[in-house]
């Protein structure tokens, strides 16, 4: 049986503490040249199933990033707002079975999150799979009037163990603009103020140079027209998971780094 409890209040409270400001350099006259794309209409495009590609740029090309995505993706507003809060609290058994298969390059592996979107106070315990095939699974389930027996079942149908008592591991927080494409299924998120919190030692840990892109399509047989700008500016797809990054940061020399020092060393 697989054992997990929400303590959602003690979440958010830890969450407060890392959100950061909104940075300067979100220019609102870049933003004011996107079409508008609802909630609705992101949620249609069903993306829980996908290819995903990722890349971690300088914070200081962020404006042309958004001037060339104003060409041809629409941008998520919900009020009449473009940037949102993400809170995500990693769980992992006491000798971080996600976090070590991650690393030694297991297939088919799996990340668990409870997640709060601030500005709409929804939540939801979410599982990431990996496939052999370079696919991502989402599956999730809201929590907030939840039994703890509906959850207890979500996790032992969704989570590749048949044993295991998750604990919090890392606590992330960030900003996040989401883009759809005009015509194709296709979602771009970027990521910047990401912030890290070790739960076991409160060690914390702040990206402030860099942002994360996220491509995420049905299939690899389209071409992205965000993928071909990274091409032809000589900018590499990047491997990168919030969770290890995160747990890597807020470490001691105590857990196992070979795989990600490259990575890392961005971030020191």
């Amino acid at each position: 049986m697989l054992r997990i409890n929400l303590d959602q209040s003690a979440y958010t409270l830890a969450h407060s503490k890392l959100v950061r400001e909104l940075s300067s350099s979100i220019n609102s006259v870049i933003l004011n040249q996107f079409s508008s794309t609802s909630l609705k209409e992101l949620n249609e495009m069903g993306l829980d199933n996908r290819v995903d590609s990722k890349f971690v740029l300088p914070k200081n090309i962020l404006g042309d990033v958004l001037e060339h995505l104003s060409k041809n993706y629409s941008i998520l507003a919900i009020d009449n707002e473009n940037i949102f809060t993400y809170e995500n609290t990693y769980f992992d058994t006491p000798d971080r079975f996600f976090y070590q298969s991650h690393h030694n390059g297991k297939l088919n592996r799996q990340k668990l999150r409870f997640r709060r979107y601030k500005e709409s106070d929804l939540c939801v315990l979410e599982t990431k799979l990996k496939t052999n095939k370079s696919r991502t699974i989402k599956q999730r389930i809201p929590t907030k009037g939840k039994k703890q027996d509906d959850i207890t079942s979500f996790l032992n149908e969704q989570i590749h163990l048949t044993t295991g008592n998750f604990l919090p591991k890392l606590f992330n927080n960030y900003h996040r603009m989401t883009f759809t494409h005009l015509q194709k299924k296709e979602k771009v998120t970027i990521d910047f103020n990401l912030s890290f919190e070790n739960p076991d030692n409160n060690l914390q840990h702040h990206i402030d140079d860099y942002f994360v892109v996220e491509v995420k399509k049905k299939d690899k047989v389209h071409h992205s027209e965000f993928s071909l700008y990274c091409k032809k500016n000589g900018i590499r797809e990047s491997r990168f998971s919030k969770y290890c990054m995160g747990t890597c940061l807020t470490n001691n020399n105590d857990l196992k780094k070979n795989n990600f020092k490259e990575k890392l060393s961005l971030f020191r």
